[in-house]
């Protein structure tokens, strides 16, 4: 649900000013040392456009790191004096901050080749870098449908002020195709890969979608992932998901030895399908209500 009772126009700007020098001094100390970060999300489109900045509402300073260079970043914070949030371990806060910064080793749709290749893309702001245009477009989509699962009026504007800055750098018809090789849609309806959309009635597809949408069911972004996208990117992803690094075993649970990071390796996967069959009770009484009706 999209939040009331927003904040009045020059209320908004005032604290996105804020928030925008603190994703400088946050980007400044990373770069200093080597870490290339790309701006990303809600602060990356008032860089791109201004206007934005009157209107877009933010929770974080979302900072895509180059792969390889995660726990650098997270040294340069640490060191910084910044703390981890207790639900998520790569997002920080410290003292006077307005917003957490939330650290991103990765687009979670695409390899490591392609994560260095967006690097080489990126366009640089004079202040930041972020996503190049097409990249970007795609990566709203995929953020809003898959990672939250949800319809928000804030990101079809997001979309709105994307193409009207990038009108002549974003050919929509190549985004098409981008969208639907990685098994996305940038339609109304839950994306579906074309070999499980096959399995399916378009009937059971639209209720599947207004299920997701309207319930809040436990682990469902990595439902969506694991249910919509073509084979090969599911496989990759569910590996990434069961087994993650060291790293981040370390920082979501809190772990400082390696015996522990060891019997967690074991446990979460454990832990995660506990939640999945969380989700499947959600959805089976979901179903058995909307026929009741």
């Amino acid at each position: 649900m999209e939040k009331e009772n927003r904040p009045c126009f020059s209320e908004m700007l005032a604290k996105n000013i804020l928030i925008r020098q603190q994703a400088l001094e946050v980007s400044a100390m990373l770069e200093n040392v080597g870490v290339e970060t790309i701006l990303l999300k809600g602060v990356a489109l008032m860089e791109i456009s201004p206007a934005y900045s009157f209107e877009r509402e933010v929770e974080d300073i979302d900072l895509l790191i180059k792969p390889g260079r995660l726990a650098a970043a997270v040294r340069v914070l640490e060191s910084a004096g910044c703390s981890r949030l207790p639900e998520d371990p790569f997002a920080f806060t410290r003292a006077g901050w307005s917003v957490p910064v939330d650290l991103c080793e990765g687009l979670w749709y695409l390899t490591n080749a392609q994560n260095e290749k967006v690097f080489e893309q990126a366009v640089n702001t004079g202040n930041f870098r972020v996503l190049p245009p097409e990249e970007f477009f795609i990566h709203i989509k995929a953020h809003s449908l898959f990672h939250h699962a949800r319809k928000e009026n804030k990101w079809e504007r997001d979309i709105q002020v994307l193409t009207t800055e990038f009108k002549d750098k974003i050919d929509l018809a190549a985004v098409e195709k981008k969208l639907a090789a990685r098994g996305f849609d940038s339609g109304e309806r839950l994306p579906c890969s074309a070999s499980f959309a096959g399995l399916l009635s378009q009937n059971f597809k639209e209720r599947l979608l207004e299920m997701f949408i309207k319930n809040e069911i436990p682990q469902k972004g990595h439902l969506t992932r694991f249910l919509f996208l073509p084979a090969a990117m599911k496989i990759r992803y569910a590996l990434k998901l069961f087994f993650p690094s060291s790293d981040f075993i370390r920082g979501r649970y809190n772990i400082k030895s390696v015996l522990g990071v060891a019997v967690y390796r074991f446990l979460r996967p454990l832990m995660l399908l506990k939640e999945f069959f969380k989700a499947a009770a959600v959805f089976t009484v979901s179903r058995g209500e909307g026929e009741k009706c």
